[in-house]
């Protein structure tokens, strides 16, 4: 197996924040300009607003991650939200929930409304496209009256039924009122049906806590897992918009893994407050077998993306406690050393000899490789005897072609060079 790898970080970057703390966060490019950006819930405490802030990633490589910062007010304390493209824009909206449904009742300053009902509506954002979010409209969850402690406490975005649009499920749970799983399908044009539901405890108390909509059966069929009081549970997709039954799952719950080191493949990662092993991924399903300690915990709030555009993922963290700090650390990721085969200070991706070294790059008929591994004078590809005539009528001249050491005369070491390479191709 391939050498483990390593990554390198420099130390903490402060980095002021809008709010302190983190619920929740995503990363996308809600603005379109190329780079990732990050999108956190700030909660302030149960029943009050949070903050759901975008923080706009720097454009020019290398540069402060973060070079603005957009807030929008979704109307109450967020218990979750996800990213979609519900009028298929290209510019991700959103749909969030929490307490109340948001209404006046439980937090002041709805945007689902004041009535008796508003308590059972979550709203759905529409992306501008510069961080910013507006409000669509909301869904409902119910047709009764609204119970005055609803809550969601997941929300997912996929697409269940197949169709090409997004679709909603939230969980959906309270002291009174139903404890159920709903599914809104999209038309992509902001439209959705009304509540479906996939789960319902009844009164058995087994309220949902969690929802993720996927793929976890192998029938290519949208599946629904709910994490329940009692543990996993499963309803298989059947298909046009039908559902089995829940029953217990006896897999996990699904989880996407950072990538720390950029290379495409999820990494475990096992903090304290002091440090953090990092497992690599080896993209195989496994791990390369010798993990790297860090000098970071990371027992709070963390987010790992490539910020600055450099391809390097950064690790930025921030405090769980409302109201907290609102200072945040960054850690930026050293660069690799470039490899250098050859040792000749040339990194290889633009060395025009990777095995010999030839820190001048003279390339005089400027082909792709450098004199000291070019004797192939007549470009057909491989070295043979029309290039070795055309050395030999060259010999104890200056031709800058034939003397491919670059001595100012083509002689005998000229000749050596092109033996090594007689009969094959030139370069690497």
């Amino acid at each position: 197996m391939a050498q483990s790898p390593q990554v390198e970080f420099l130390d903490a970057e402060i980095i002021e924040m809008q709010a302190g703390g983190i619920g929740v966060s995503h990363i996308d490019d809600y603005d379109r300009r190329g780079t990732n950006d990050l999108l956190v819930v700030h909660p302030n405490g149960i029943n009050e607003y949070a903050d759901v802030i975008v923080y706009l990633g720097e454009r020019e490589p290398g540069e402060q991650s973060f070079n603005d910062a957009v807030g929008n007010d979704v109307g109450g304390f967020v218990r979750d939200l996800e990213p979609g493209d519900f009028n298929e824009d290209g510019l991700p909206d959103l749909a969030a929930g929490g307490y109340g449904g948001f209404s006046g009742n439980l937090v002041l300053g709805s945007i689902c409304g004041t009535d008796g009902n508003a308590n059972d509506r979550f709203p759905v954002m529409r992306g501008i496209g510069n961080g910013s979010f507006e409000l669509d409209h909301c869904l409902s969850m119910s047709d009764n009256v609204g119970w005055q402690d609803s809550v969601i406490t997941s929300v997912d975005v996929a697409d269940v039924d197949g169709d090409g649009h997004d679709d909603i499920a939230v969980s959906r749970t309270g002291n009174y009122g139903p404890k159920v799983v709903l599914l809104y399908f999209g038309d992509g044009n902001f439209g959705f049906t009304a509540a479906q539901v996939v789960y319902d405890s009844g009164v058995s108390g087994n309220r949902p806590k969690a929802v993720e909509a996927g793929e976890f059966t192998g029938d290519a069929h949208v599946d629904v897992l709910i994490e329940a009081n009692s543990g996993i549970l499963i309803a298989a997709g059947l298909g046009n918009r039908e559902f089995a039954e829940p029953v217990g799952y006896g897999g996990e719950w699904p989880t996407t893994l950072p990538d720390v080191n950029g290379d495409g493949f999820g990494d475990l990662l096992e903090s304290d407050a002091n440090s953090t092993t990092i497992h690599f991924g080896d993209g195989e399903g496994g791990y390369y077998p010798e993990p790297q300690v860090i000098p970071i915990g990371m027992l709070d709030g963390r987010v790992i993306a490539d910020f600055s555009n450099d391809g390097l993922p950064e690790i930025l963290l921030m405090d769980y406690i409302p109201g907290d700090n609102v200072l945040a650390e960054m850690y930026y990721q050293v660069p690799a050393a470039p490899t250098d085969t050859d040792g000749d200070g040339i990194p290889d991706d633009v060395d025009n000899c990777l095995l010999v070294p030839n820190p001048e790059q003279r390339n005089t008929d400027d082909d792709a490789y450098g004199n000291w591994c070019d004797p192939d004078f007549d470009q057909d590809g491989i070295v043979g005897a029309r290039d070795f005539r055309y050395l030999r009528s060259r010999f104890g001249t200056a031709d800058p072609h034939a003397d491919l050491n670059g001595d100012g005369i083509v002689n005998r070491d000229d000749f050596l060079i092109f033996r090594d390479y007689v009969g094959g191709p030139p370069g690497p």
